[in-house]
């Protein structure tokens, strides 16, 4: 550990010092050469010894630091959803209290309303407000009963209009409750996934602090031959496939990412971050989230497929993960273990979890053929 000890000191004089990592902008236009962080200003007037830091160590300390980074924000994003979800228990436990003191109400007014329609049975049955009145044995006795018979009416129809209130707001309450468990569950389920991709990320940067132990200067991603990818004639499919080959080793998954200057800057992207992001690089606006993603487009034969075209993944949940379709049975995304990446959905992991939704989203020739 003595060299990650050293190269975190040289990380932080770069810090301390004024200078910063930075991702050469994605180029759609070209495929040529993965550009990497590289440290501007002044490099070795800041180092005690620059002869030890080599560039494939200052790229991988910058990865390290990335890692870390997404570990601290994605942990503080987890508690910020955990919050939701408490919160969001709160008012379920609130509604569901509401709900029964209203359910009572109604109980016991129907209780009232049974005894009274008991008493006017066993004091004559069928006996009419007119038969009342018409019993009047004098003119002061008429306006009496008149008196009597409209308070009774009175009380009736207030005990029937707030029962029929009441059945309208337990109606309401009910559907409100059922609104607020569906959220809960998704939410929920949400923080499941969350907290299994922090662990992934847990692992990955466990398995870089002990790659940085040996002395072999191994890719911190897997190296990916460019040359070898699939050509997309289509210049839009092009620009939206392209505009993530540069941050291949040079990104992070972030909850959340990728919807400001500073995560596009620093490859911070979520799965729905980066395909909002990557369309956006070809003009085409989409949404930003994975549910929006499923139901937009138009739905495709898994068998019709083509380079563009979005696919869908049960990772934690249902359309759980998205990535956007290249040629040859792979798709580029960002992953919660190696940030934007490509990867092979037929085999392994993503063959397992790919549910065969195929979403496309933009219609051309090459699409068409």
């Amino acid at each position: 550990m003595k060299r990650v000890s050293r190269i975190f000191v040289s990380l932080a004089i770069f810090i301390l010092t004024g200078s910063a990592f930075y991702i050469t902008s994605a180029n759609a236009e070209t495929n040529s050469s993965l550009p990497h962080p590289v440290p501007t200003g002044e490099t070795t007037e800041n180092i005690e010894n620059p002869a030890t830091i080599n560039e494939d160590q200052l790229k991988f300390v910058y990865k390290l630091t990335q890692v870390n980074q997404a570990l601290q924000d994605n942990q503080e994003y987890i508690k910020k959803i955990e919050l939701e979800v408490e919160n969001a228990t709160s008012k379920v436990t609130s509604l569901k209290e509401e709900i029964k003191f209203i359910e009572n109400r109604i109980k016991k007014r129907n209780s009232v309303m049974k005894e009274r329609a008991l008493t006017l049975q066993q004091s004559g049955g069928n006996v009419t407000y007119l038969e009342v009145l018409l019993g009047s044995t004098s003119f002061g006795d008429f306006l009496e009963r008149v008196g009597a018979i409209v308070t009774i009416f009175e009380a009736d129809r207030t005990i029937l209009e707030q029962q029929e209130s009441e059945k309208l707001d337990l109606e309401g309450k009910r559907a409100s409750l059922d609104k607020e468990l569906a959220s809960l569950a998704n939410m929920k389920s949400d923080l499941e996934g969350m907290q299994a991709q922090l662990i992934e990320q847990q692992k990955q940067f466990e398995s870089l602090s002990e790659q940085e132990e040996t002395d072999s200067n191994e890719q911190v991603a897997p190296n990916t031959n460019l040359d070898s990818l699939p050509i997309i004639d289509d210049e839009y499919i092009a620009a939206i496939i392209t505009a993530g080959y540069p941050y291949i080793g040079n990104s992070v998954y972030v909850f959340g990412g990728g919807r400001n200057e500073y995560d596009i800057a620093n490859g911070r992207f979520d799965c729905s971050g980066f395909v909002h992001w990557a369309f956006a690089q070809a003009g085409v606006k989409i949404g930003a989230s994975t549910d929006v993603l499923a139901q937009s487009g138009s739905q495709v034969p898994v068998e019709e497929v083509k380079p563009g075209d979005l696919v869908f993944f049960d990772t934690y949940k249902k359309d759980g993960h998205v990535g956007i379709y290249i040629g040859d049975g792979k798709f580029i995304g960002s992953q919660s273990d190696l940030g934007v990446s490509i990867a092979d959905m037929t085999t392994g992991y993503w063959l397992e979890t790919f549910n065969g939704r195929v979403v496309r989203i933009i219609e051309n020739e090459t699409n068409n053929s």
